[in-house]
């Protein structure tokens, strides 16, 4: 009964980040892959050397819980050092140098002119601030002159984000 449980939840763990939906829960599983791997091959482990009784549904849910940790194995390999990657071949002409400034201002945050200050300190030739509302949108406002291209997207859910 325990492996029955067990992995039909880490089933759904695995097969959740793939559906077509944009809520956090979700998503939050891509975040855990790898945990989800080692406790489904525990689990499949387990599963033989304890389970006396084999019924059809065990036998499926072995193979279900197979075919995951192949497909985890299939999308961590790419991460490792085994995964062959294509290297390109340097160039002559080499790109100048950008400088970018990433930044979470913490909505909550009035101290405007501090983060002004530190942009014109480091005068960085892109700017992402994190978390921004209205209220930073206007205190921000005294770098278009200077960053004329940029995209503006204030939310009061701490979502938002200007990039310069």
């Amino acid at each position: 009964m325990w492996f029955i449980v067990i992995s039909i939840l880490l089933l759904f763990a695995s097969i959740l980040p793939y559906m077509p939906l944009t809520h956090w829960f979700y998503r939050f599983f891509e975040f855990g892959k790898i945990q989800i791997l080692i406790l489904q091959i525990t689990a499949l482990i387990f599963s033989f050397i304890l389970i006396d009784e084999y019924d059809v549904w065990i036998r499926i849910l072995q193979v279900l819980t197979l075919i995951s940790i192949i497909g985890h194995l299939a999308t961590l390999s790419k991460y490792t050092s085994f995964h062959k990657s294509v290297q390109k071949e340097p160039c002559d002409i080499s790109s100048e140098i950008i400088t970018v400034l990433s930044a979470n201002v913490f909505q909550e945050n009035k101290e405007y002119e501090q983060f002004i200050a530190l942009i014109n300190k480091y005068n960085p030739d892109v700017f992402l601030t994190m978390e921004c509302d209205k209220n930073w949108e206007k205190a921000l406002s005294v770098l278009d002159h200077k960053y004329k291209y940029n995209i503006k997207v204030a939310l009061d859910n701490t979502y938002g984000m200007h990039l310069y």
